[in-house]
């Protein structure tokens, strides 16, 4: 019975991230969000920069915080 539960929670799992993993690029920026600037700082440093331009990051070990 455990294994059968275990099946069914991997599973819905599975379709819950599957949704949540987006497959194109959403036509939105920054600048469409009102508000909280330090936030949109945050998120630009921490995760957008690093994609654009990761060989700064790895070549000069660079960390995003």
């Amino acid at each position: 019975m455990h294994h059968e539960l275990s099946g069914k929670y991997n599973t819905e799992l599975k379709e819950s991230l599957r949704k949540c993993i987006l497959t194109k690029a959403p036509d939105i920026s920054f600048k469409d969000i009102a508000g909280n600037d330090y936030a949109k700082e945050v998120i630009n440093t921490s995760f957008v920069l690093p994609n654009l331009i990761p060989t700064v990051f790895k070549k000069n070990k660079v960390r995003p915080w």
